[in-house]
């Protein structure tokens, strides 16, 4: 059995495989002509009747040896001129050509059967094989008076032998029979009629579906009871019949048919085998519905029902009735489950499609690049300066040549390292910049059709000219090979892996030494989807997710174009390490403090010591961090490599009595230690050392989780897997068999598998399944985002990143989601560890059943383990994901779960963003406020809504000619036009809300207003049900890889806009709001303190700041907990208000907490009452402190001032400075109201600054 099944793409499918259950089969997938396997056939005569002219219906299906035998009811006239029923046979070898029997195998005869099978004759057959190799079958005698279910039995499906009525008792009869469909289990590849309980069971009726029992499968006793009904306003609300029913490891699979208005459909639902009678869970979307030519009628039902399953060739084989007497034949293979959908485009688009400007691309510009070798805390020295880059078709020359001294480089470009070759094309004036306007349509697709050489010379340190030399690649993308000196070292494959060489003996210690590379780019690059306001947003990926592990958006993605070199390069760090004759790697500390108590923590070190001569080694392992020092003598062997452990139990000063605690961001302070690890030789003297910074913390996580059978009950738990670490396997089973839904939003979770020290038992939740992730045994309420990729060209230095992360810090996050691991980096997790935010890092995966799967799960893995070995130290690193958006292929899921058990052992595994533990992700585009509150139901790792920047932001990377009215220019950038972020959906609630745009100023400046609403409702509505039952909330997007128009918080230039401030606002720690739509006010407090005797004032104001409405609570905010207080005022209908400001405020002793401001109206139309507010002018002024720069600003008109931006610019260019910190933005004020802002810039400030501020009726001023 599988899970998240795909469909084949040389297959016709019935259901997005989406929208299926964990626990059912399927998609079922026709042939792809699509035809009717049997149908009305007027040349079958018996007795001078055409008894199949009136068409064939009600199929079922066994096998007979190893061929299939499909039996059918077949009328001799159509339903609506009453034909009398037969039943007939059908055999075929291969499931797609079936050779009739020439008579009925069963009709009217001249026995006991034939008045209650008159007029009518036999429907409804349902048959099944016996244990000794027998066939039952159950059908519907159509007499006179009343239908009734009966028997037959035969040993060969042609002499059938009749034994009455199913049921004896009377009341049975009385009932419409329906069909009657025998429980089955899969039997060495065949389905047998099977005892659950020393019963043989049957589910039969119409309209509702009952059961029966039976010792000998001839003699029935019905139960009265029902057990599935129709459901209002589903595919099934007018009635069912039942199809077929086996017994499969995750229960009692019951295929049913189910009617509405004109249309049958195939339904699942899953039975508990112990009690046949107790419904577990029902599909809510059809196995099957009719789609195809023959499954619709122009006057009649549409029909696509199941009634007869069985396993053949190594595939499931599904029969069913279809529309005007025909019948139907439809596969599921589940070897076939990870076929996606989208291999990407095959070949270029329409010309006629692709953007097009009336500004032509911008010339390409040279960049000063300024770069130098760092000397690193080990010693190791990363070669960042000269560089050279080379196309490699263009020079005529091996390895072996050009990593020798003396080869002429000088036409090479100089190369930026780390970098891609794009970014070195762009800084060398090859290209022009791509993120501005069309400029990427300038650059040629043939970057990623060619390898390149990088070449480099350098010299040996004298620190190291004693030492084994070694040169370690951090990253490159996709495939490398190395020469140093003439000599071939070695190849690497795979954008996340590591690969270290010995050089020792090939450098020259006192001269020149010239490294070269070869770069090759993934070699399944696709053709990326050009995207414009014809072509739309595309499919999002295609043939380059087959070269995962690699950055598979680059490709093109509804958030990024297709980036040329698909980042192929030299990306991370090349470093040159001196070391003795035994190496250290890859160290580990595992921390654990004894839960509720913070203290004492204990401190678990290992590392891996290998001695890379023919003679033994002999030394310590010496390890050291903030007073704590430990150590142990190591005889290796000659080659030997060996993991050395440190324990508290056997080294007392890796207990520590006060430890500092490592906390997200909101929580208590990021403190980290500083491990310094060395092996030191019989002299003392260092072989190497490895420094690692870790926190002190421990990750629990609560999950809900199935029992296995018999028991099968859920039960909530909290899993902490640095408990059960040095165990075999975890105790929470994520495989695929071990998965199973709760019927809860779609969401489903893993099974516990066994008793673990690591699994303490919840009481019963009302809560649902959803994960809620916790540090040093308190809850952590997940609010964060999503990032695509950190930069479309890989410009991932620790200048470039830690102002994203700090953005997010400051915008009161806890945690950012590492999409598909594409922005996987040491830099990343450095600052996400300074800065406390949790980090959700997924693998290399996309969406199930639509992105390819990888060609080479060996390469995946290796990359796998490599990135578990590398990053698993980081306190910020949460949870490790399979995939995105579904459950990574068997083999790749189970292998991850085994690894992260094995290398890491301190953290849950998730296997999919969505659905297991989590809530269906999405949706992506523009909902109104209100709609956020019917979102809001557990943890969803993706929500998003447009995000359109400041009119400024925009026209720094759209040309004047493309900005207004909306352009190809601007769909480029990610404005869609279909799709899940449909930006039209956008414009109209723009409109819709705050009127038409009049150019692009007035469009901007009314996208800030729905920026703002719709940010702040999405985090506001997950705040009020805070683990009620809410534990997470991730943004879709929350970060831009690029100049983008659609998913952000901020743009990829650091500026903040709306939708920033909106977040920073909903996630404050202690916070006041208004739960809409249903006008309540909630305090949110997320601290761990409780807050006491907090005073909360609401005031409704008219749009001419006059007092309207006034209510006040006093109440406690407990820790981690929202509270609810009353209703939010309203003007009184006296006001005749068409719109008004809802002012709140959380005092405490008359300090001011939390204020919250809204503008609403009964109608959103009349916020458009929003435009007649009148200008406001502003009174302020600034100070400067070093880099910190203090605005102090009054409104003094009579006038409320809305949406009030401050911008820090440079007074002699008026150029925005960038980046710098708010400590607030899009504020209102209302008459006579002050503000204090601040304005942190990381680095110093021009000389002269000024602060400029505009808003929603702000009149421009300057301030200096």
């Amino acid at each position: 059995m599988k899970l998240w099944l795909a469909i084949s793409l040389l297959a016709l499918a019935s259901v997005r495989a989406d929208d299926l259950p964990f626990w059912g089969l399927g998609p079922f997938v026709r042939a792809r002509d699509a035809r009717p396997i049997l149908a009305a056939n007027t040349n079958s005569v018996v007795d001078g009747v055409h008894w199949e002219s009136g068409g064939v219906y009600s199929p079922t299906v066994v096998l007979q040896g190893d061929k299939l035998a499909v039996l059918y009811a077949a009328l001799d006239a159509p339903p609506s001129k009453g034909g009398v029923a037969r039943i007939g046979l059908a055999t075929g070898a291969d499931g797609t050509n079936f050779v009739r029997a020439a008579r009925p195998v069963l009709a009217i005869g001249n026995d006991k059967e034939r008045l209650p099978e008159s007029p009518g004759g036999c429907a409804m057959p349902r048959v099944v094989e016996t244990d000794s190799g027998a066939y039952v079958m159950t059908y519907v005698q159509r007499g006179g008076q009343r239908p009734r279910l009966a028997v037959a039995s035969s040993t060969d499906l042609v002499k059938w032998e009749k034994h009455g009525p199913a049921f004896a008792d009377l009341k049975s009869l009385s009932l419409p029979p329906g069909a009657g469909v025998i429980v089955t289990r899969l039997v060495n590849g065949r389905l047998v009629a099977v005892k659950l309980g020393g019963r043989y069971w049957m589910y039969w009726g119409e309209g509702d579906i009952r059961l029966a029992v039976s010792t000998d499968l001839l003699h029935w006793s019905a139960l009265p009871e029902v057990v599935l009904a129709p459901r209002p306003e589903e595919f099934d609300s007018e009635g069912l019949l039942p199809g077929a029913a086996v017994v499969t490891e995750r229960g009692l699979l019951l295929f049913y048919s189910g009617r509405s208005k004109n249309v049958i459909a195939s339904g699942q639902a899953l039975f508990d085998p112990s009690q046949p009678g107790r419904l577990l869970l029902r599909a809510k979307a059809p196995a099957l519905r009719p789609e195809t030519m023959f499954e619709r009628s122009r006057r009649g039902d549409n029909v696509a029902a199941i009634s007869g399953l069985v396993p053949f060739q190594k595939q499931w084989l599904a029969v069913y009735a279809a529309a005007n007497g025909s019948v139907g034949l439809a596969t599921f293979n589940p070897t076939d489950v990870w076929t996606a959908r989208n291999p990407g485009l095959t070949e270029p688009q329409d010309p006629a499609t692709l953007p097009t400007a009336k500004t032509p691309p911008s010339p390409p510009r040279t960049k000063t690049v300024r770069v130098s070798d760092e000397t690193r805390a080990d010693g190791a020295v990363a070669l960042r300066a000269g560089w050279r880059l080379a196309e490699a078709p263009k020079v005529n020359a091996d390895g072996a040549a050009i990593s020798k001294p003396g080869f002429d480089d000088a036409a090479w470009w100089p190369a930026t390292v780390p970098g891609t070759v794009l970014t070195t094309l762009v800084d060398q004036g090859v290209h022009p910049d791509p993120y501005y306007g069309l400029n990427n349509m300038a650059i040629p697709e043939t970057l990623n059709k060619q390898p390149y050489w990088y070449r480099l010379s350098f010299r040996i340190p004298p620190a190291m000219s004693q030492r084994k030399i070694w040169l370690q690649f951090d990253g490159i993308n996709y495939r490398a090979d190395f020469w140093l000196n003439g000599a071939a070292l070695g190849s690497v494959t795979g954008a996340f892996m590591r690969a270290a060489f010995d050089v020792s003996g090939l450098v020259t210690r006192d001269g020149e030494n010239v490294l070269a590379v070869k770069i090759a780019p993934p070699p399944h690059p696709g053709i990326p989807h050009e995207q414009s306001l014809k072509a739309g947003p595309g499919p999002n990926g295609g043939q380059l997710c087959k070269d995962g592990p690699t950055f598979v958006c680059t490709e093109g993605w509804d958030w990024i174009p297709g980036i040329r070199d698909r980042c192929a390069g030299i990306w991370q760090d090349v470093l040159l390490r001196g070391s003795g004759p035994v190496t250290l790697s890859d160290p580990q500390v595992v921390t654990r403090l004894p839960l509720p108590e913070l203290a004492p923590a204990e401190v678990f070190v290992s590392i891996e010591a290998v001695n890379h001569t023919d003679q033994p080694q002999s030394g310590l392992v010496r390890g050291s961090f903030e007073g704590a020092t430990f150590e142990q003598k190591v005889a290796l062997a000659p080659r030997e490599k060996r993991l050395v452990s440190f324990a508290p139990e056997t080294f007392p000063s890796l207990r520590l009595s006060k430890p500092r605690l490592w906390w997200p961001n909101g929580y208590g302070k990021q403190e980290l230690y500083r491990l310094n690890i060395a092996f030191l030789d019989e002299t003392m003297r260092e072989s190497d050392r490895r420094l690692t910074r870790f926190g002190i913390r421990e990750l629990s996580y609560e999950l809900t989780v199935q029992t296995p059978l018999p028991d099968w009950k859920l039960q909530r738990i909290e899993y902490t897997p640095t408990a059960e670490r040095q165990r075999k396997e975890a105790a929470v089973d994520v495989r695929h068999d071990a998965l199973w839904p709760t019927g809860f939003e779609g969401s489903g979770v893993p099974t516990l598998r066994t008793n673990s020290p690591a699994v303490c038992l919840l009481p019963a939740e009302t809560a649902p399944p959803h994960l809620v992730i916790k540090v040093n045994g308190q809850r952590i309420f997940i609010r964060g985002g999503n990032w695509g990729m950190d930069d479309a060209l890989k410009r991932v230095s620790r200048e470039k990143l830690e102002p994203y992360i700090r953005l997010h810090r400051d915008a009161n996050l806890t945690m950012i989601r590492n999409w598909v691991g594409q922005s996987t980096s040491d830099t990343f997790y450095e600052l996400c560890d300074e800065y406390g935010l949790l980090v959700w890092s997924d693998f290399w995966l996309s969406t199930v059943n639509w992105n390819l799967d990888p060609d080479d799960n060996r390469l995946f893995l290796e990359n796998a383990a490599n990135t578990i070995r590398r990053h698993r130290n980081h306190p910020s690193l949460a949870i490790w994901c399979g995939r995105n958006e579904g459950i990574p292929s068997p083999v790749l899921n189970e292998v991850l779960w085994q690894l992260i058990h094995e290398m890491d052992g301190t953290r849950y595994y998730q296997p999919d963003s969505r659905r297991v533990s989590a809530m269906p992700s999405g949706p992506w585009d523009y909902r109104p406020p209100d709609a956020y509150a019917r979102l809001a139901r557990g943890f969803n790792s993706e929500l998003g809504t447009p995000s359109v920047p400041e009119a400024e932001v925009m026209r720094s990377f759209i040309p004047p000619s493309e900005q207004w009215p909306i352009s190809d220019t601007w769909a480029y950038h990610d404005w869609h036009i279909s799709g899940g972020g449909n930006c039209w959906k956008y414009y109209d609630g723009i409109t819709a809300r705050f009127g038409p745009p009049a150019n692009l100023d007035d469009f901007c400046r009314k996208a800030q207003m729905v920026n703002y609403e719709s940010h702040r409702a999405m985090f506001e509505a997950w705040n009020t049900r805070l683990w009620k039952p809410c534990s997470g909330l991730l943004a879709w997007m929350s970060h831009p890889s690029w100049p983008s128009l659609n998913w952000q918080f901020y743009t990829w230039d650091y500026d903040t806009h709306a939708s920033y401030h909106a977040v920073r606002k909903a996630c404050e720690p202690v916070h006041i709001q208004l739960d809409q739509p249903d006008g309540t006010l909630t305090i949110v407090n997320t601290t761990l303190a409780p807050l006491k005797n907090l005073k909360t004032v609401a005031t409704a104001y008219s749009l001419q700041a006059k007092p309207l409405a006034n209510v006040a609570f006093t109440a406690d905010a407990p820790a981690n907990a929202a509270v609810t207080l009353g209703k939010a005022p309203a003007p009184p209908a006296s006001t005749n208000a068409p719109a008004y400001l809802l002012r709140l405020k959380l005092l405490q002793d008359d300090t001011l907490l939390s204020q919250n401001d809204y503008w609403l109206a009964d109608q959103p139309g009349k916020l458009q009452q929003l435009n007649l507010l009148p200008p406001v002018t502003l009174q302020g002024r600034i100070k400067t402190t070093g880099n910190l720069v203090t605005v102090h600003l009054n409104n003094t008109s009579v006038h409320p001032a809305l949406m009030i931006r401050l911008t820090l610019r440079d007074s002699k260019t008026g150029e925005r400075i960038l980046p710098v910190f708010y400590s607030d933005n899009y504020f209102t004020l209302l008459p006579g109201d002050p503000r204090v802002v601040t304005i942190e810039s990381p680095k110093p400030l021009p000389a002269n600054i000024s602060v400029t501020v505009h808003g929603w009726n702000i009149q421009p001023a300057t301030f200096q």
